[in-house]
């Protein structure tokens, strides 16, 4: 949807009309969700409470949590910082690599977004996630980011190379942005899609009832998205008073 929009529609309806219309998707999609959950605590209020109160005492007898909520909350915040940190400092790199325009924005963006997805969408629905499994994806993020940090002083070159590959006519155009999109993909697989398979790693370990689950996944998702914030106000701005985008990546990794 995000390249959809940088390369179609913002040429042929102007930011206004692509800003306003998304608005308005966001809307409609906010008031259906409104309406199907009264709709659900409808249905359910009908329902028997005797069984379903049964239902919840048996979930919470065998609910363990695996992590504490405090050290699961912490997971959550630095995953949020680390990404949107990273994010910043690689869009930053990427207008140096391929020009700051719409089009480098929509490619880098799309396929983070993409790596994230692909990251979460990888464990499995039955997995139970051990204490091992979560380190192995640390392990994962830092092995990646290591390895991006060390091949940013050769990709300007490489995206020139990529660049002289194809002529200045309309159709190479999107010729050498869809392989811009898989020189990223190959890049960012390993970090990105690791980071993309943190938070559901952090539910697996908030035990199984569901009765609970929704409070949980919200304080998560809370962390995580304050996380975000930070990541985005220090990471990507503040901090460029004091170090530069080396250091900056360097942050990323350790954290």
């Amino acid at each position: 949807m995000l390249c959809r929009s940088g390369f179609i529609l913002l040429p042929k309806l102007g930011l206004f009309f692509v800003d306003l219309y998304s608005g308005l998707i966001n809307l409609s999609c906010g008031f259906f969700l409104v309406a199907s959950a009264k709709w659900m605590s409808g249905s359910s209020a009908v329902q028997g409470t005797a069984s379903s109160r049964a239902r919840a005492s048996d979930e919470r007898a065998l609910d363990k949590p695996e992590m504490k909520m405090p050290a699961a909350t912490a997971f959550a915040f630095i995953a949020g910082f680390v990404g949107i940190c990273f994010q910043a400092a690689l869009m930053r790199l990427v207008g140096i690599w391929m020009g700051s325009s719409e089009y480098a924005f929509c490619t880098i963006v799309s396929v983070y977004i993409m790596m994230l997805a692909l990251g979460a969408g990888r464990l499995r629905k039955k997995e139970k996630p051990s204490r091992q499994t979560l380190i192995i994806n640390q392990c994962l993020i830092i092995t990646g980011l290591a390895g991006v940090y060390f091949l940013v002083p050769f990709l300007p070159y490489f995206f020139l190379l990529v660049r002289t590959l194809f002529t200045s006519v309309v159709p190479a155009f999107y010729v050498y942005y869809s392989a811009s999109v898989l020189v990223f993909v190959a890049l960012l697989f390993v970090p990105v899609g690791a980071m993309g398979r943190t938070m559901p790693l952090l539910f697996g370990y908030m035990g199984s009832a569901l009765s609970r689950s929704g409070a949980r996944v919200g304080v998560l998702y809370f962390w995580n998205s304050l996380g975000c914030v930070f990541g985005g106000l220090i990471g990507g701005y503040l901090l460029l008073y004091w170090v530069n985008l080396d250091s900056v990546f360097k942050i990323c990794i350790l954290l």
